[in-house]
């Protein structure tokens, strides 16, 4: 039996901050009663199978052969001094999509051991199963900020969520999607979710969490393979695998600012707003502030999150208005508290932050 989403539409005639935080329930985002009963009537799983579209396919046993290499191995030690810069930007990108499986490692921990869970991934445990190693598994349960790092994913996690469920867009694109299960999990079935990241990560994603049984719950997936630092070829990509530039669309950049240079985030922010001429348009970015590195990350942490230089979320939220977005704001401890009460028992470290922005309609 189909089970439908409920939809709600965001006021485009009032600022997006004030409805999420002042209009919480009205608007769809839950409050802390509708937290102690779990997650909220918006996040039915529903089992529909839906249309998925993937390119570049590869053969499955080369894929999974390149996928372990990347995710499931530590880098070798570097053998000899003269070692080429190109292998160590692979040797970085490698790290870097490791960490995927961390952030699906954080989001599992929180719905199996939190006594009050609010971030559901069901389908994480297929790709842990799948993908984790057991060493890797270890070294994550050593890190001191083991609950902080669980409560930092499960805020923002469920934050993002509510502002996907609330008004669900015709398009939401993912950039940097990594293990991402959105398409899998949230009740959006009139909604495009395309996919950007490594071609043959997410093809494993995906084939790993049909063989567990999982269907898409939105309406299509597109998985685009492409560079994600190179703003061009991203636009490129997407108009050329059914990107439809009138239609609302919402833009996540979930956990990638970070491992990003700095130079590269004002073309990615001007290509969402370039491709976002419709009013309803969100951007929705998480921006780590260098006080995550100063004061909360341990030496621990630093060797296995491999982030390029923080800089502050005001800087960020400036180069998206100057990119043609409106409305912005940014969400900080004291606000996510506000929507999640600390109550509960949540940890949110100095310096993690999360900023939207509105398309807003020149007419």
């Amino acid at each position: 039996m189909r089970v439908p989403s409920p939809t709600r539409h965001l006021d485009s005639t009032r600022p997006l901050a004030t409805q999420l935080s002042i209009g919480a329930a009205r608007q769809g985002i839950p409050t802390s009663a509708d937290m102690l009963l779990g997650y909220s009537s918006h996040h039915i799983f529903v089992g529909q199978r839906a249309r998925c579209t993937v390119k570049d396919s590869t053969p499955r046993q080369l894929l999974m052969r390149s996928w372990r290499r990347q995710m499931l191995t530590r880098a070798n030690p570097t053998q000899g001094a003269d070692r080429e810069g190109e292998d160590l930007s692979r040797e970085r990108r490698e790290k870097v999509q490791q960490t995927a499986l961390f952030t699906s490692f954080w989001r599992d921990l929180d719905q199996r051991v939190s006594k009050f869970p609010i971030c559901m991934d069901v389908p994480a445990v297929a790709i842990l199963d799948e993908f984790l190693a057991p060493d890797v598994r270890a070294m994550l349960e050593a890190s001191p900020n083991l609950a902080t790092f669980v409560d930092i994913l499960a805020v923002r996690t469920r934050f993002i969520d509510d502002l996907i469920t609330s008004s669900p867009p015709q398009q939401l694109v993912l950039i940097g999607a990594g293990m991402d299960t959105r398409a899998y999990r949230l009740a959006c079935p009139c909604t495009r979710i395309f996919e950007i990241d490594s071609t043959g990560s997410l093809e494993e994603k995906q084939r790993c969490l049909i063989d567990a049984g999982h269907s898409l719950t939105c309406g299509e997936l597109i998985i685009v393979g492409e560079d994600v630092r190179d703003a061009a070829r991203v636009e490129q990509a997407l108009l050329s695998n059914g990107f439809q530039m009138g239609q609302a669309t919402t833009w996540i950049f979930e956990g990638i600012l970070e491992y990003l240079p700095q130079a590269t985030h004002p073309a990615l922010f001007a290509m969402a707003a370039s491709m976002s001429s419709s009013s309803g348009s969100l951007l929705i970015a998480q921006v780590l502030e260098p006080e995550i590195n100063d004061n909360f990350l341990v030496e621990h942490d630093r060797a296995t999150l491999p982030y390029e230089a923080l800089y502050f979320a005001s800087t960020a939220e400036a180069s998206v208005q100057s990119s043609g977005w409106g409305d912005t704001y940014i969400w900080r401890s004291e606000d996510l508290y506000t929507i999640y009460p600390n109550a509960l028992g949540r940890t949110l470290p100095p310096g993690f932050t999360i900023l939207t922005a509105k398309m807003i309609d020149a007419s």
